[in-house]
């Protein structure tokens, strides 16, 4: 049973797959770009000063209010770290892992219409994962 304010595993399911579709579509690649280990010394935000440094992609939901919202997508699947020589590389002793945050959206849903019209909806809360930054951590053994 789905309570006020839940969304149903078919809900989540569906969600995710627009999500995923909308990733591989904006960014046309289905396998990730390599790490960019030339951007850590000279970003001075904190997603770009990170050891697992992300970048913020558009995405849309349509029938959902908001209709548009900002994801943190891990640009590295390790972590960058200093060597010996004092030199940048991605280490993949450890993994950058997404944070996950749970957001609510509306979701627009057409009403049953006594009259037929069509035109009536309402707004239902629909609860999202949303990737808000990346993090470094251990591999899980």
């Amino acid at each position: 049973m789905v309570h006020k304010g839940q969304k149903s595993r078919a809900d989540s399911l569906a969600l995710t797959e627009i999500l995923r579709e909308q990733d591989e579509a904006q960014t046309g690649l289905k396998c990730p770009p390599p790490c960019p280990l030339d951007l850590y010394k000279k970003d001075e935000s904190l997603k770009g000063r990170s050891i697992s440094p992300w970048a913020y992609v558009q995405r849309k939901m349509p029938e959902h209010f908001p209709s548009t919202f900002y994801e943190a997508h891990c640009l590295c699947e390790g972590c960058i770290l200093y060597n010996d020589e004092d030199e940048l590389y991605e280490s993949h002793s450890h993994n950058s892992a997404p944070v996950v945050q749970n957001r609510v959206f509306l979701k627009r849903e057409l009403c049953d219409s006594s009259n037929g019209d069509g035109r009536r909806y309402r707004l239902k809360p629909v609860n999202v994962n949303v990737t808000v930054a990346c993090t470094c951590v251990r591999p899980l053994y």
